[in-house]
């Protein structure tokens, strides 16, 4: 959602999103390899990382026998700027026991690593997960912590594009100030 004084530029159309979408679906199944016949359950962070897992999903389910589970996580009360804005929670669904499972956290963007930081510290009040791995369809380039994608759609450096990546199954978009 664009605010007043704000300019979008797509960056990504829909169809590279597509595209890319299928080819982060077999880096996914390679990540976590060593680790089948474990459950895989991709988890989507709320609120951006949801449509994309819903999207990896099936691409991964294409490429495998192993059953690909879907569900999200909320990490809002993990966040440590919890301070700063006010938390919409929003439901975490797990539709298989955690215990042993390959998880691939997913979100839309990745950015200063806080989010993912926030997703690990709420996944494990679930359980023990054998493996987590995580995937972005956006890096940003600019983690303030040591953290990093295992699976990265596009790379679009902070540092060469200043704003607002808003990114979805539509397109990726560079949203900045006039």
């Amino acid at each position: 959602m664009l605010v007043a004084g704000e300019k979008s530029e797509q960056l990504f159309n829909e169809t590279q999103v597509s595209e890319t979408i299928r080819h982060m679906a077999l880096s996914v199944l390679r990540s976590i390899r060593d680790h089948q016949p474990s459950p895989i359950l991709l988890l989507g962070i709320q609120q951006g990382g949801v449509p994309l897992a819903e999207a990896l999903a099936p691409a991964c389910q294409s490429l495998t026998q192993h059953t690909i589970h879907c569900g999200t996580l909320d990490c809002s009360f993990y966040r440590d700027d919890i301070a700063l804005r006010l938390p919409s929670p929003r439901p975490t669904e797990l539709p298989i026991d955690l215990e042993d499972a390959a998880v691939v956290l997913v979100d839309d963007v990745f950015d200063s690593g806080r989010t993912l930081r926030a997703a690990l510290d709420a996944l494990h009040e679930y359980g023990r997960p054998a493996v987590i791995r995580f995937a972005a369809l956006v890096d940003r380039q600019a983690a303030l912590l040591p953290l990093r994608a295992d699976v990265i759609g596009f790379t679009i450096p902070a540092s060469s594009y200043p704003g607002r990546i808003r990114a979805g199954r539509e397109g990726i978009f560079l949203e900045s100030l006039s």
